[in-house]
């Protein structure tokens, strides 16, 4: 009576199995020893790497989820894009979280991110594919692989996002914009013409330079509108209450080079952190 082979040392099976089922075929190929052992390594090769660029291609579509995200419900994203840049800036830079924080909603649903944490100094830059619905759930996906959900509300002009749970909160304001209502202007009076007085002679401009430290407008540096520009190193520049806060340095990827126009009054302060060197020339 002939003895019946198992299906899983059946060469027709096997073959099958290392074309539609990669790891498990392989697997077959070794243990049943089919095949010359070079043309084993040669199979195991080819089919591995079509095998990985499968999976890969899956991901980048979208088919494979990260597993601590929820599937997304495509029919709640009708007409519910975000758009433009987004930013912290000014008086409502205080935050417990980053020192910098960015993020570009552009067209066909991609975003740029970037971003300094405050714990650890690291800046973060990310881009991918991002979904933001009805019900104030942003998704977003990383093209370097995984999701993650915030949660946002738009309020008064500015963009609030909640991550960790809603155990943290970004507040941004989109670039180029006012919170303010734009005042209705009223006509102004008829001028009485009056004599001319000679013009003052216009004061000497001031250029400083300075370094990290801590500076009082008055006593080390005079009152006045300044343009403030790198000279080496990178840091943060502070000017208070609410002058300028920004992150500087010779890096143009992640730092501003210049800062025009900032107007410092007496009792003012400016703080530079780093090895942050500036100069500032009055206007």
């Amino acid at each position: 009576m002939e003895e019946k082979v198992s299906i899983l040392k059946q060469e027709w099976f096997v073959i099958l199995m290392v074309v539609f089922v990669a790891p498990f075929g392989i697997f077959l190929i070794w243990k049943n020893k089919m095949f010359p052992v070079y043309a084993r390594i040669i199979l195991s090769i080819i089919f591995g790497v079509v095998f990985l660029f499968f999976l890969i291609t899956l991901r980048g579509a979208g088919i494979l989820l990260n597993s601590n995200t929820k599937s997304v419900d495509t029919n709640k994203f009708v007409n519910q894009k975000l758009t433009g840049s987004w930013e912290l800036g000014g008086d409502y830079l205080n935050n417990s979280s980053f020192d910098y924080f960015t993020i570009t909603f552009g067209d066909a649903g991609k975003y740029v991110s970037k971003a300094k944490v405050k714990v650890n100094q690291q800046i973060v830059a990310t881009n991918g594919t991002y979904l933001a619905d009805k019900d104030g759930t942003l998704y977003i996906s990383k093209d370097t692989g995984g999701e993650i959900k915030y949660y946002y509300t738009l309020q008064d002009g500015y963009l609030i996002i909640q991550f960790m749970e809603k155990n943290g909160t970004v507040k941004l304001k989109k670039s180029g914009a006012t919170t303010t209502p734009t005042p209705t202007p009223t006509p102004a009076p008829v001028p009485v013409p009056v004599p001319t007085p000679a013009p003052a002679p216009a004061p000497a401009p001031v250029s400083i330079d300075l370094s990290a430290g801590v500076y009082v407008i008055g006593q080390d540096v005079p009152p006045g509108k300044y343009d403030i520009n790198v000279i080496s190193g990178s840091g943060n520049f502070f000017g208070r209450p609410s002058v300028v806060s920004e992150m500087m340095g010779t890096d143009q990827d992640y730092y501003i080079q210049t800062y025009k126009n900032a107007t410092f009054k007496n009792g003012n302060t400016i703080e530079i952190k780093g090895n942050l060197v500036v100069n500032l020339t009055s206007k």
